[in-house]
């Protein structure tokens, strides 16, 4: 049996660039099958401006895809999308899932007071892995407050015991358990 291959990426076929999540497929990675997009953009908060950066992980038969999403003010989420096959995808009503802590992130109204020239509010390129002890991490993109540093960001770190929800509760473990990550 061949490998199928699944590429989603955003998609600038009909539309603007981050108006959509395209989907392609491929049995050797050299040849592409184009398939409809996988999704558009509501046109409602968080989802107004751009989606891009998609990560998908399969957990108990179902696709849970991570993907980032812009608001009319550059400001960056993490939204959630479900699927049984990778080609039908269900947006999930409660997204964004990952917003970054206004403790240290750069965020408006927490060290960003207006569109500095790049995002405002920097939460972007999710990925997903499953830890040995069946927790679930998401790391994903995010930028530092400027009393961290000038123009700093960072690679921050969400946990699940069960893929969903994720936190970024102090209590998900001591320090050294995630260093060993």
């Amino acid at each position: 049996m061949a490998l199928l291959w699944h590429r989603r990426y955003t998609g600038p076929r009909r539309q603007a660039p981050g108006d959509t999540l395209a989907h392609a497929t491929s049995t050797d990675l050299l040849h592409w099958q184009v398939h409809p997009d996988v999704l558009e953009k509501t046109g409602v908060c968080p989802e107004q401006l751009h989606l891009f950066a998609p990560h998908v992980i399969e957990h108990e038969g179902l696709f849970y895809m991570l993907y980032c999403s812009s608001d009319e003010q550059k400001t960056q989420r993490i939204s959630l999308a479900t699927s049984a096959d990778l080609f039908e995808w269900e947006c999930y009503a409660g997204s964004p899932v990952i917003v970054p802590s206004v403790f240290w992130s750069k965020w408006p109204g927490f060290g960003l007071d207006q569109p500095d020239g790049g995002t405002f509010g920097g939460c972007r390129y999710p990925h997903i892995l499953r830890l040995e002890d069946g927790r679930y991490i998401a790391y994903w993109v995010s930028r530092l407050q400027k009393r961290f540093g000038r123009n700093l960001t960072c690679v921050a770190a969400s946990f699940s015991p069960r893929l969903w929800p994720f936190s970024m509760k102090k209590n998900w473990g001591n320090k050294e358990e995630i260093r060993r990550m």
